[in-house]
């Protein structure tokens, strides 16, 4: 092999190695930064929603027609979004309540009936312990691009927690 053909080699080696070490930074560092914009904006929306049912808290426990209402209203719903590349047609948020034990009071897709037990869901988990509650679930264990978040915020009323409510 000629001396030509190898520093020609050498050179697009070192091309190759270069744009792939750039797309590598690349990756990961704008996957987190998406990551993290989308979780501050479901950390909002859970926060707000969680306010709106603190007023719920009853002595019969936690009602929920009110987010029922609002997430049937919000499904009915239809829009155009042009966001950059993704057309938005129809709300596709999901939200679920739980009591102060877990179980399950409400769920916007309705895939599980109330009184499911969510209490080992990471999310509702740490929630209702206090702390922050965040997961990542695929909704198709094959699809990388089916994960969705969830973040849970708690619902208290008088400092005290009466249940979860987690949007995804």
């Amino acid at each position: 092999m000629s001396l030509r053909l190898r520093i020609i080699l050498i050179f697009f080696l070192l091309v190759a190695l270069s744009f792939s070490a750039v797309i590598w930074l690349i990756i990961n560092d704008v996957r987190p930064r998406y990551l993290e914009a989308v979780e501050e904006s479901v950390v909002d929306t859970s926060e707000v929603l969680a306010a709106l049912l603190s007023g719920q808290v009853t002595d019969r426990g936690l009602e929920t027609a009110a987010v029922s209402a609002a997430m049937q209203a919000a499904g009915q719903r239809r829009f155009l979004a042009r966001i950059y590349g993704l057309t938005k047609r129809k709300v596709d948020l999901r939200v679920y309540v739980t009591d102060a034990q877990g179980m399950l009071l409400y769920d916007s897709t309705g895939k599980d009936e109330p009184g499911a037990d969510y209490s080992r869901w990471r999310d509702v988990y740490l929630t209702l312990r206090g702390r922050y509650g965040a997961r990542s679930t695929r909704t198709d264990p094959d699809n990388p691009a089916s994960q969705v978040l969830f973040v849970a915020a708690p619902i208290r009323k008088d400092g005290e927690i009466h249940g979860v409510v987690s949007v995804g």
